[in-house]
Order: structure tokens, then sequence, then C-alpha cells
């Protein structure tokens, strides 16, 4: 059974006063019924709603096998990019304001132009079309549900995907010259290699994270606009760092990201 308004408006409250208070909730209580991801949907709408942010793009989760594995799913889900958390690398971090530091090198892109809601599904060309740059960057996981990795996913996308720092490198503009799949990535942490992968590791392709979201958000009666930016998933599993260290992923011909925490 659906959440009840009245189960959503108390759930969605529950998140975002541990965001804005900056602590972490151990769980959502068994009566707010907060158990699909349909209504997990729901809810982080309203908790960006209430953040009062400006969203610049979506951030897509468990697009890699060892990311669904960790978390029970067995497709990709995606959240809202808050103005906040954008950041440009280098970038320096303040510790105290981050619950967790969980560095995860992803591939990301900017939109040149609009993909609006439509009854056709988008090919993949559209949505390359569509396409201005590519970046590498690094998103710091910053969840507010305790041990999130071990509670129901549906928290974890009621909690705006465990969105954090969002670090975008440079772009890329000649992209499509890049073998995408093939892209190796390294993260090392205080000079110390600690997660490699490669760009398949995002449903085989970035891009096909790109042509993912642009048909869910259509099926859904909406869009993305020019200027969004859209993160497409980790591929180099997760690393929670300890504040006071400082971070490089290197994504070969794509570049680089730096941030210190």
């Amino acid at each position: 059974m659906p959440m009840s308004p009245g189960q959503l408006e108390r759930a969605a409250r529950l998140f975002d006063a541990a965001r804005k208070g900056n602590y972490a909730i151990d769980e959502v209580p068994a009566e707010l019924g907060l158990d699909s991801l349909e209504d997990a949907a729901r809810v982080a709408e309203r908790v960006v709603a209430l953040s009062g942010e400006r969203v610049v793009g979506f951030l897509v989760g468990a697009t890699s096998p060892e990311m669904q594995s960790n978390l029970g799913a067995d497709e990709p889900y995606y959240a809202h990019i808050l103005e906040s958390n954008l950041c440009s690398s280098p970038a320096d971090l303040v510790p105290r304001s981050l619950l967790t530091i969980g560095l995860e090198s992803e591939v990301a892109f900017t939109l040149g132009a609009d993909l609006p809601a439509r009854a056709a599904p988008y090919s993949a060309d559209e949505v390359a079309d569509a396409i201005r740059s590519m970046h590498p960057s690094v998103e710091v996981v910053n969840g507010h549900v305790r041990d999130w990795l071990e509670k129901p996913i549906a928290w974890v996308m009621a909690d705006n995907g465990t969105d954090g720092p969002l670090v975008l490198g440079a772009p890329v503009e000649g992209w499509r010259d890049i073998d995408r799949p093939a892209i190796p990535v390294t993260l090392s942490v205080n000079g110390e290699l600690v997660r490699e992968g490669r760009g398949a590791n995002a449903l085989g392709d970035p891009l096909n994270v790109m042509v993912w979201l642009a048909n869910r958000r259509r099926r859904e009666g909406k869009g993305m606009e020019a200027g969004q930016v859209v993160n497409t998933g980790t591929t180099a599993g997760i690393f929670f760092a300890e504040p006071g260290g400082e971070a490089l992923a290197d994504f070969g011909l794509l570049g680089r990201v730096s941030l210190t925490f």
C-alpha cells in the first residue's frame, strides 16, 4: 500500500531534519511504511523541496554490479544534485560537514540541449547529440542513515541517494573520441592506490546511463534541461576515507579530479 500523504510528509521531515542538523538517523520508523522504491522517490522529491535549493542535475546510483549487490538492487536509481553540492576540482571540503566521506570515481556529463518529456523513447544517438561535455568526477557520498549500505535501498533513495559534494573535473567536449568503456580509473588517497576500475562498470558504458535516465525521466513525464550535470555511477566502487587527507582520481585521457578533506 502506498504511503499516505501524512506518512510521506513525516518521512520527508525526518530526513530533512537530519540533513539540516548534520546527524544520522538509526532507522526509519516502521509505521511510516517507507518500503517501496516508488514511495522513496516521492519522499526524496519532498526532501529536495524542503531543502529550498535549486536542482542543477542528477546523480545515478547502482549502475555497477558491485553497488547493485551492495544495495540489493536490480536496476539503477536516480537522485537530484543540489546546487550547494556542485564544486570544481581541485576542491577543499570541510570534513565536519560530512557524516561519511565515501569516495566514488564517476564519469559525468553536462547537457548542451534539453531532453524534454515526450511519448517516444530516446535513442542513444539523440541523447549523445544533447550532450555538451564529459567530465571526470568524484562524488563524496554523505549518508544520513547510519550504516546505510546495510539498510533498505528505499531509505537510501529517500535520503536523496545519500548525496554529498560532487567534485567535477574539467570538461572534455571531444568526448565521442574517447573509448568510454575502456576508460581506466584509479583512486588514490594520501598517495596510496585504493581503488581501480573502468568506464564499463557504469552499465557497460556511461552513455548507457544517460539513455537510461533520459527515458526514466520521460516515462515519469519529466525531462532534463541544458546545463544540467549528470553523474553516472561509480566506476571503481566506493572507498570510505577519514578526515584529514587528500584524494586523486585519474581517468586517463578524460582527466583528473583532486580534493582534500
